[in-house]
Order: C-alpha cells, then sequence, then structure tokens
C-alpha cells in the first residue's frame, strides 16, 4: 500500500477497531464497549491518517492527469494547471 508494509498496515487498523469506550453513570462505570464506527472526535491517529489519505488523493489525481483523465485549471499562462487544492481540513478536486 504506497510503500507501507503490511505489518505497519496492520498496526494502523487495529489502532482504529479495537478502541473501547465506558460511560459514567451515576459516578460508577457501567462497563466498556467497543466503538464499530470510524474514528473518534479527538483521535491523535486523525491528523496522520488525514496526511496519508490526501498525499494518496494528491498522487492519484497527478496520475489522472498525466493520463489525460481529468484536465487541470490554468491560472496563469504558461505555468502549470492546477488539478488539486488541499487545505489542512479540505480538499477540492
Amino acid at each position: 500500500m504506497h510503500g507501507f508494509s503490511q505489518r505497519w498496515v496492520r498496526m494502523v487498523i487495529q489502532c482504529i477497531e479495537i478502541a473501547h469506550a465506558s460511560v459514567v453513570v451515576n459516578g460508577e462505570s457501567a462497563g466498556f464497549f467497543p466503538l464499530n464506527k470510524g474514528l473518534r472526535q479527538g483521535d491523535p491517529m486523525s491528523p496522520i491518517l488525514l496526511v496519508l489519505v490526501a498525499n494518496v488523493l494528491s498522487h492519484l489525481c497527478a496520475k489522472a492527469e498525466q493520463g489525460g483523465w481529468i484536465g487541470g485549471l490554468l491560472c496563469v499562462r504558461g505555468s502549470n494547471p492546477v488539478t488539486i487544492i488541499q487545505y489542512a481540513n479540505d480538499t477540492l478536486p
């Protein structure tokens, strides 16, 4: 997977899949339960995964442009066309 070993990928997936949470009711823990849907808000893995996914998306857009499947926006004559704009919390393909 884009230069990452299978072991590394499995470790990242495990960090996401094995998460558990507990609810405190009247000052006592009601026990742990598994979290089944994606990353939790504030999870330290979120920024790391965002950077990895954004990097792959940028690479795929560049390959699509090279292959002629998409075209970029030419902002200034003689410059390279812009095919993707990425911000800290958003991507515009």
